[in-house]
């Protein structure tokens, strides 16, 4: 198989990997503490941390800090949608790559056709 019809094989399997894609959200997924400051409640006694919380934090298209707090509930779909982000930038990526790959590779086929043109009209003089 010549170069061209691997890169552009490799370009379609990219492809179908990318329309497999679930839903997804970009971020960073991190637990913090808070306290409630309740008299009664644990996170009270000196030296406990708080109750413990996850976040979303992500940057808009400003560069704005947008921060999302997620129910226990929610945290492991959101886990889920993050890493799916995650592999899409990574598979994005390769697409990128294998398209400059195979632009090359058509450049350079293209030169070589030219290059066999030119010594054939040379021949026929």
């Amino acid at each position: 198989m010549d170069t061209i019809k691997l890169l552009e094989s490799q370009r379609n399997d990219l492809l179908q990997q990318i329309s497999e894609i679930g839903e997804l959200r970009p971020g960073n997924l991190s637990a913090f503490h808070r306290k409630c400051y309740k008299p009664n409640c644990h996170c009270a006694r000196p030296g406990d941390p708080g109750h413990l919380g996850w976040q979303l934090t992500r940057k808009d298209q400003n560069q704005k800090t947008i921060r999302h707090n997620i129910p226990k509930h929610a945290l492991e779909t959101t886990r889920k949608q993050v890493e799916e982000y995650s592999r899409l930038k990574a598979l994005v990526g390769q697409f990128a790559e294998i398209n400059d790959q195979l632009c090359q590779a058509r450049l350079r086929a293209g030169q070589a056709e030219k290059k066999t043109l030119r010594q054939t009209s040379r021949k026929n003089r």
